[in-house]
């Protein structure tokens, strides 16, 4: 699946790229996993997402990601890259969790700026807990 930016996002991740003075933020952003079988489409809001809490899917937290931190790929001037990320789970009893995919938010958790179904979703971490990984990148085409 293609990464999405809902309209919801469209106008921050502008004002992002050209560097807007009148952006209040930071440029950190926040990446979360979701739960639910859903396809991000260009009209998606946040409530579309159920993301996984650490109350019932152990282990779970979203995670930061630092603006100063992204860097261009090696091999393609168009990409920007993060380091890997990786969510390792404890695993629940008589259960699994399903992972579709993620979304980035703003880093005031409010505004949705792009999600991503994982084209195998759903990742399906057992009883026994696993990891899902996810390498962050962002590619103007």
């Amino acid at each position: 699946m293609a990464l999405v930016v809902p309209a919801a996002g469209e106008a921050e991740m502008l004002e992002r790229i050209v560097g807007n003075p009148t952006q209040t933020t930071n440029g950190d952003v926040h990446i979360h996993l979701y739960k639910n079988n859903y396809t991000p489409i260009e009209s998606s809001v946040l409530g579309d997402f159920t993301e996984l809490v650490d109350a019932t899917d152990q282990n779970y937290a979203l995670k930061p990601l630092t603006a100063a931190s992204w860097s261009p790929s090696s091999s393609n001037p168009t990409v920007m890259e993060y380091t890997q990320q990786t969510w390792t789970f404890l695993g629940i009893p008589d259960n699994f969790i399903p992972v579709y995919g993620y979304f980035v938010t703003a880093d005031n958790d409010t505004t949705l700026l792009w999600a991503e179904r994982f084209t195998d979703a759903p990742y399906n971490i057992p009883e026994t807990g696993g990891s899902v990984s996810i390498t962050p990148k962002l590619e103007l085409a």
